[in-house]
């Protein structure tokens, strides 16, 4: 069962202490050699995996915790460093907007790419981008959501296209370009016959104008009662990433003069959180209504925490200094607040009547410590058009980097589930 502590208040649990390691169990300050990450070749790749395989023959500290299971809690545990990561580089994925290209936007710190989500309990499977895929074949994976969404989407195009040579071969089905794209996306894999999609719903449900005769100054509406738009073009997908949370603030909704609707009517005194939990039963009666656990699988992910020192988003807010994970003391004390969209959400999975087809993960607990991992101030070229330091992205995360480890996360969550293509032995 997993623990809920770090997602629900109320619920409390013993987990060992954070400990910042690297994969030989030495401490980061026992090593002040610095390795570029572009030196590691496949070749090294390779003979790091088979140094790992011989850590499991030899029963080092590591390989002797059991391998992965559905039983093992994987969303509490340490970041570890680890030579072998990052899974790719951003040179060789296309697929990527240029916001999240932190190395190339000239970002000099490089390790936030290679810190690795160790369970406390178990080992992950490690990313096998060709097992992925075939277990993906002929199947539509679809993320709807916000812009934390599509840093998950993109993330995972680009873990996926590792395990195909010819890049061509994954191409965006209308000729679309990847960058400055507000609306959907779908990339096809032509090898494996395989679609993965995003489409942009920062709410889940539609954002539109106020309903007739609305009083003076309400600017538009948010429909609670009504799932997005979008989704009769996603409703037959095989996998679904759902994520919501970061719109949901005074500032995007009421301070834009923006209130809830039911029907015809504005609800000008329905507060944030229970618009948000209307819009997630609304989300949860379509599921129950129109979701096939025979062929559809659900993926609700947890709120991505933001970082941001000195001041919010617009007011000075700045992350740029972080360079490794925070610990749990400097956690303690910088995020006292668990994101109360969590608990909604899993209450809404827990109490569906399609539950068994719909899993809620954690990455809330992992990304917490990840203040390193943010675009910053190299949310493009800072060389060419330096980012004003009262300007910094402290939501979004560089790729490769944080989003990768959602993705190990989702796949293992599915793995866990064993159902149709995903109940086949692990590939380690």
């Amino acid at each position: 069962m997993v623990c809920k502590s770090a997602l629900i208040p109320g619920y409390y649990c013993l987990t060992k202490p954070l400990e910042l390691k690297h994969t030989d169990n030495t401490s980061i300050a026992d090593h002040s050699t610095e390795v570029d990450p572009s030196d590691i070749s496949a070749e090294s790749a390779g003979t790091q995996e088979e140094e790992k395989e011989a850590e499991y023959a030899a029963g080092s500290t590591a390989a002797t915790r059991p391998r992965f299971s559905a039983a093992c809690d994987i969303f509490h545990g340490s970041w570890v460093y680890d030579e072998s990561y990052p899974l790719y580089r951003a040179p060789n994925c296309p697929f990527m907007d240029p916001g999240f290209r932190c190395e190339q936007n000239g970002r000099p710190n490089l390790e936030y790419m290679k810190y690795r989500w160790q369970p406390h309990d178990c080992n992950l499977p490690r990313f096998n981008a060709t097992d992925m895929l075939e277990r993906l074949r002929g199947q539509r994976m679809v993320f709807v959501g916000d812009s934390l969404g599509r840093n998950h989407w993109e993330s995972t195009l680009c873990m996926l296209a590792e395990g195909v040579a010819n890049k061509s071969r994954i191409y965006e089905i209308n000729g679309e370009t990847i960058s400055k794209h507000k609306g959907s996306l779908s990339f096809r894999f032509e090898d494996y016959n395989c679609i993965i999609a995003y489409y942009r719903s920062p709410f889940l449900i539609p954002q539109t104008r106020p309903p007739h005769k609305s009083p003076k100054g309400v600017k538009c509406a948010l429909q609670v009662d009504t799932l997005t738009w979008s989704w009769r073009e996603w409703r037959n997908a095989d996998i679904l990433v759902f994520n919501a949370g970061h719109w949901w603030t005074e500032d995007k909704i009421f301070k834009k003069n923006c209130y809830f609707q039911v029907g015809d009517r504005l609800m000008m005194d329905m507060d944030l959180e229970t618009g948000f939990k209307t819009a997630l039963q609304t989300w949860g009666k379509w599921m129950e209504q129109y979701l096939d656990p025979k062929k559809t699988q659900v993926i609700f992910r947890s709120f991505a925490p933001v970082h941001f020192r000195g001041g919010a988003w617009n007011k000075g807010g700045h992350c740029h200094e972080d360079t490794h994970p925070m610990t749990d003391e400097e956690v303690k004390a910088e995020m006292t607040t668990v994101p109360w969209t969590n608990a909604i959400i899993s209450d809404e999975i827990e109490s569906n009547m399609k539950r068994d087809a719909m899993s809620f993960i954690d990455i809330t607990t992992a990304t917490k410590h990840r203040s390193d991992g943010h675009g910053g101030l190299w949310q493009k070229n800072y060389t060419l058009v330096p980012t004003p330091r009262n300007r910094q992205d402290c939501s979004h995360f560089c790729l490769p980097g944080v989003p990768d480890t959602w993705n190990e996360l989702m796949f293992a969550t599915l793995l866990a589930k064993g159902r149709r293509d995903w109940r086949q032995p692990i590939r380690y």
